[in-house]
């Protein structure tokens, strides 16, 4: 009975390499090593898989700062900007429903919402 090998994932990565980049056959490596060359194109397989997370932009406080001083000036200049469209908003469920005590336990889901009033021009 032969003892299970544990690998961890650096050794798997530095296997992978071998044959990929120094062109060691695959069955050499699991001669040496003492797996299955499935179990090699398992490991060469999760390795591509996973390759484009190595590529993930990573926050740093410099990112993080980019970032934010990007959001505020893109802000201040929404604000600088006269607003052409306002919008009436009403609230659901307000005294001002007559169907608030409905919706208040589920009945009549089907009149929930209601319609604002037209905007005028």
């Amino acid at each position: 009975m032969s003892k299970r090998k544990h690998f961890t994932p650096e050794q798997k990565v530095a296997i992978v390499r071998r044959h990929l980049l120094e062109g060691v056959p695959v069955s050499d490596l699991c001669d040496e090593l003492g797996i299955h060359a499935t179990q090699y194109y398992n490991w060469q397989k999760q390795l591509f898989e996973n390759a484009a997370s190595s590529f993930d932009r990573r926050p740093n406080q410099a990112n993080r700062r980019r970032q934010e001083s990007a959001a505020a000036r893109k802000i201040a200049e929404l604000e600088g900007l006269p607003q052409t469209r306002t919008c009436r908003i009403t609230a659901y469920g307000s005294s001002s429903n007559p169907f608030a005590s409905h919706t208040a336990h589920g009945m009549n889901s089907h009149r929930r919402r209601q319609r604002p009033a037209p905007l005028e021009s």
